[in-house]
């Protein structure tokens, strides 16, 4: 269960590594290119009226938008003529560099949220819409998809210093025992504090391993 609780945690913390790099690098392209990446998924009901849904992702000028827009139709005739069934992706590639952009197009701090709707009316061809976007700054994404792998980071710092602190105290870098008086293996735990030195001896190409009291000379 130890196992797999380790295999489960370093698989997290590099799926953390991984996205933080990805964000990272949405960030700095942002300020040169916007992203607009969806999924369009659409339907069509026995009367023949449909519903089309995209989910919307982009990323520009330091801001990440996610975006859920439904249209729906209510006659036959819109239905038949805009609406496939299926599921559809999409990607565009915009400068915000050229006219109509805002260099800092949601405040200062790039929180906000945006909805809007309208009923069938036909000057639009029958059909409802309602949309709504939340959008995010980068370098807030970066702090939560980055904090898996910064909270493990900082664990294993803490716990390295730690049992560095006991071995200087003479303590079992484990568990904290006292080892003056058993200073090969710790009593409590088991646990050995330390590697077993390693040392040439002669004749040269003899190496004497030594373990506590026990030793041997290993060949070539």
């Amino acid at each position: 269960m130890r196992r797999l609780a380790r295999i489960v945690f370093n698989l997290l913390t590099a799926a953390s590594l991984l996205l933080s790099i990805a964000v990272s690098w949405l960030w700095v392209r942002g300020y040169k290119w916007y992203d607009d990446v969806g999924v369009v998924v659409t339907t069509t009901k026995p009367e023949a009226s449909g519903r089309e849904r995209d989910y919307q992702l982009t990323s520009g000028l330091g801001v990440f938008t996610f975006g859920v827009t439904t249209y729906e139709w209510t006659t036959p005739k819109d239905a038949v003529r805009e609406h496939k069934d299926g599921i559809r992706f999409w990607r565009n590639v915009l400068d915000p560099r050229g006219p109509g952009w805002s260099a800092n197009p949601h405040g200062i701090d790039g929180f906000g949220f945006r909805q809007d709707a309208h009923t069938p009316r036909a000057d639009i061809g029958g059909y409802s819409f309602r949309l709504r976007k939340l959008f995010v700054p980068s370098w807030f994404v970066l702090l939560i998809v980055s904090s898996f792998a910064a909270v493990r980071a900082v664990r294993a710092a803490v716990i390295a210093q730690r049992r560095e602190g006991r071995r200087r105290r003479g303590q079992c870098a484990t568990c904290g025992y006292d080892l003056r008086a058993s200073p090969d293996r710790c009593p409590e735990c088991g646990a050995s504090p330390h590697n077993p030195p390693m040392q040439w001896t002669e004749p040269a190409g003899k190496l004497l391993v030594v373990r506590g009291s026990a030793r041997r000379r290993l060949g070539h």
